[in-house]
């Protein structure tokens, strides 16, 4: 669910094979189950927007090691098929890409090192048909909390509305990834809320660096750990 600036790269996005995806569907299967543990504490806000999603499609912000919940959340609010994100062309977006299918989100392939150019092309086509888009500002390769431009980019020109989620785990472990991901123990608490930015913040931004530095500040009051962004 990266976010990051498109470039001219045109290279095939890495497919997965058959039992492959049979796999991911079966892991997928753990996550729903999983998830069902979770005490959910959510925001009235967060009922409110995402429940509107379908009417008004959005432009839903949330950072890359929250995302175990992010799947949970697009699921619960979100029609099937009303929702599209962008992954990563290469081998690892492949295995996130079956498995945000599989949570009925359609993926759109690229990076700002392959296919990004045309996978921006195809988030502006998804919002055209109605679909909400989901980004990890930060993704896909960090650094951790640094907001990269394509979220305040499609913000700008398809004048999308963006939800900022901040998620907290209350007992969680932690991957050691380049995000730190936080993996929610099952049975804990987890407390979702959320703030809203009209797409006029970004479209009467003199320009797309002052633009990204708004949401950046903004993301940045949605961290609800004490973890410095270059940590």
């Amino acid at each position: 669910m990266s976010s990051e600036i498109p470039s001219t790269a045109s290279n095939q996005a890495y497919a997965l094979s058959f039992l492959a995806r049979v796999l991911l569907r079966v892991l997928s299967g753990i996550i729903w189950v999983w998830n069902r543990t979770l005490r959910l504490r959510i925001s009235p806000k967060v009922e409110q927007y995402l429940g509107t999603l379908g009417a008004q499609p959005g432009i839903i912000l949330l950072w890359h090691n929250r995302l175990f919940m992010g799947l949970e959340l697009c699921q619960r609010y979100a029609l099937p098929k009303q929702m599209a994100a962008i992954v990563s062309a290469s081998k690892d977006g492949a295995w996130m890409g079956a498995i945000l299918e599989n949570f009925g989100i359609h993926p759109v392939r690229g990076s700002s090192s392959r296919r990004g150019a045309s996978a921006f092309r195809g988030l502006l086509k998804a919002q055209a048909e109605g679909h909400s888009i989901v980004l990890t500002p930060d993704g896909s390769k960090g650094p951790k909390y640094c907001m990269k431009p394509g979220a305040a980019q499609l913000a700008r020109e398809a004048e999308m509305p963006l939800y900022l989620l901040a998620i907290d785990f209350k007992n969680a472990w932690r991957l050691k990834s380049w995000d730190r991901f936080y993996i929610p123990k099952p049975f804990s608490e987890v407390s979702i809320s959320a703030e809203k930015v009209e797409a006029s913040e970004m479209t009467t931004s003199e320009s797309l660096e002052s633009a990204n530095a708004v949401l950046q500040l903004k993301m940045n009051a949605t961290r609800l750990d004490a973890e410095l962004p270059q940590e």
